[in-house]
């Protein structure tokens, strides 16, 4: 029970410097969600992907950059075609789709056709907005 505690209390300095970049931490799991509508926040957002790389490297944390992927939530019918990441080297791909915290989520936000759909008609969700 100790080392998550202490894991968070370690990583606390992993924050966002940018308003269109949330950062969501989960014992050893972190996500960055970056809302991109223009040019500029694609360089917020990459900007911030080299400073967290650089706290990492700095508290000599392993960033396992062959476990990250990278999603791009859209409505439009096609993905657009969006420049890839790299990190220590390692081009990280684009999904189609994410697990995260046992919640299997695609790039529509639908759930997958695989899911037990009478179980998720009687569940309630929360939306948090940052």
């Amino acid at each position: 029970m100790l080392s998550p505690l202490l894991f968070s209390e370690y990583t606390d300095t992993i924050r966002s410097s940018v308003a269109s970049v949330k950062i969501l931490k989960y014992a050893d799991d972190t996500v960055l969600l970056g809302n991109i509508s223009v040019h500029d926040d694609f360089e917020n957002y990459c900007d911030e992907i080299s400073r967290i790389c650089a706290v990492c490297t700095d508290h000599e944390l392993l960033l396992n950059a062959s476990k990250t992927k990278e999603i791009v939530f859209t409505t439009s019918r096609e993905t657009p075609d969006v420049p890839l990441i790299s990190i220590s080297n390692h081009t990280v791909p684009l999904s189609d789709s994410v697990k995260y915290l046992s919640v299997e989520i695609d790039s529509k936000l639908r759930f997958p056709l695989s899911a037990n759909k009478d179980y998720l008609y009687h569940q309630t969700f929360y939306f948090f907005r940052c």
